[in-house]
């Protein structure tokens, strides 16, 4: 994405140089002056683009789902659960052993 904008970047200087370069012969300056704003416009707007998604969050649901969706999720990278440690009950708040199926306070999982 970065490339893209750095291309426009690019593109849009490439046209500034070469219309003030022909500046003397107005029918090729003039476009290509011209031609240089929206490469800059567009860069820009992908600039924002890529600062807005940096700026996401980074435990998002949605982002996740689009990793999978573009096979750019490893679930090598998912540590591996302790089975041995202690489970938490969202009901009671109360911290018991994993030896337990379900919660010995409110039976509850």
């Amino acid at each position: 994405m970065r490339r893209i904008c750095f291309r426009f970047v690019a593109l849009g200087s490439l046209f500034t140089i070469v219309g003030l370069a022909l500046w003397p012969f107005p029918q090729v300056s003039r476009p290509l002056v011209i031609l240089s704003g929206p490469s800059f416009v567009i860069a820009i707007a992908i600039w924002i683009r890529i600062w807005r998604d940096s700026a996401a969050d980074p435990y998002s649901l949605d982002k996740l789902n689009e990793m999978v969706k573009e096979g750019t999720y490893n679930e090598d990278d998912v540590p591996e659960i302790d089975h041995d440690g202690d489970k938490y009950c969202l009901c009671c708040h109360t911290v018991y052993g994993s030896q337990f199926g379900t919660c010995p306070t409110c039976a509850k999982k």
